[in-house]
């Protein structure tokens, strides 16, 4: 959807608004009905601010019987800090969000180091580092490969999240297929 005249101003002005009947003929028929002024009687645009950049609005409507006192400079400033609480418990839920996942990744990567340096049975690291990349990397499913010099295939060592055991049977030669042209490639590919 395109950013409405009115929309894309408060995202630059960053500041609390009041809307009116009186005031409200300014806007586009398009713009009345984003801002549901054929519903509401005045409105009260807040900007929700994270440092500095607008990342949504609160949008206070009423349907005021005209003998009511419209809305005021008081209400404008409570609005205003509501508007702030508002974007200050967003910035916190991500914040927590963030702090959780990277103690997750770190409970990983400790998981990993300590079967690599406790063990001497690679199908148990490479099943620890296959489970763990899967949960940190929240994938469905993830398999260890690793070249058979050999045959000069890639030669299936752990796995998590296939539906079949179908992976685990077949053998890629390298530069067949997407994981057969990484390894023949030697680079990262992303289809």
């Amino acid at each position: 959807t395109r950013l409405l005249p009115f929309t894309l101003n408060q995202l630059t002005a960053q500041e609390t608004i009041a809307i009116t009947q009186e005031t409200n003929s300014q806007f586009s028929e398009e713009e009345r009905k984003f801002l549901l002024l054929g519903i509401a009687k005045s409105l009260c645009v807040v900007p929700l601010k994270i440092q500095n950049m607008t990342i949504g609005f609160l949008m206070l409507g009423e349907e005021r019987d005209l003998n009511r006192e419209p809305i005021t400079e008081d209400k404008l400033r409570l609005a205003t800090s509501i508007g702030e609480q508002t974007s200050s418990a967003i910035q916190r839920t991500r914040l927590y969000k963030q702090t959780e996942q990277r103690l997750m990744q770190l409970q990983a990567l400790t998981t990993i180091e300590h079967a690599i340096s406790n063990s001497f049975d690679s199908s148990l690291v490479f099943n620890i580092l296959t489970q763990q990349a899967k949960q940190i990397l929240e994938i469905d499913a993830v398999a260890t490969q690793l070249v058979n010099s050999v045959e000069n295939k890639l030669q299936y060592i752990a796995g998590s999240g296939f539906l079949t055991d179908e992976i685990a049977n077949h053998r890629l030669g390298l530069g067949e297929g997407l994981a057969g042209r990484v390894a023949f490639e030697r680079k990262f590919l992303f289809e």
